[in-house]
């Protein structure tokens, strides 16, 4: 994800906004001199939104509101994390959290899908009722459900 985001935004500009979010990386950083805030998942972290994740993307979306900051999300987002340590730290809740955030923020929103996005994960990064721009890498994936895990949860039912 750095050699993405070295890539994408100005040199030297890219700021780590939280250090605790797992697979969720919160950034503020310069794009042709404008300040941005950054909601990347990180592949190289599993990709999926855990509560850590959730709570960094509540407060970049908090501080970007404050301070009138476009959000750009680069996305690779495969949902929320799952399973018993995820219930135990409250991912739902703070997930929930995370899309509030995102989904009541007026500033621009904009995304580059970056290979695949699905479930309430991906809701968490951006509102694409309200998105500027939407792109996509030719590879890119999105939907509410993996195709393949939408077949073997209608075969299960």
């Amino acid at each position: 994800m750095t050699t993405i985001l070295n890539a994408l935004f100005d040199e030297g500009s890219i700021f780590r906004y939280a250090e605790y979010g797992g697979g969720t990386l919160t950034a503020l950083a310069r794009l042709d001199g404008h300040p941005v805030g950054v909601i990347a998942a990180d592949p190289e972290q599993g990709a999926t939104m855990s509560a850590e994740g959730a709570l960094a993307v509540t407060r970049l979306v908090d501080l970007r509101e404050t301070f009138h900051l476009p959000i750009v999300s680069l996305t690779d987002q495969a949902g929320m994390t799952i399973g018993s340590a995820a219930a135990r730290a409250a991912t739902i809740r703070h997930g929930a959290r995370a899309i509030t955030a995102v989904y009541h923020a007026t500033v621009p929103q904009t995304e580059l899908i970056l290979r695949r996005v699905f479930g309430v994960g991906g809701a968490g990064i951006i509102n694409r009722h309200r998105a500027s721009r939407s792109w996509s890498w030719p590879s890119g994936e999105w939907g509410s459900l993996p195709s393949k895990g939408g077949v073997e949860a209608a075969f299960r039912a």
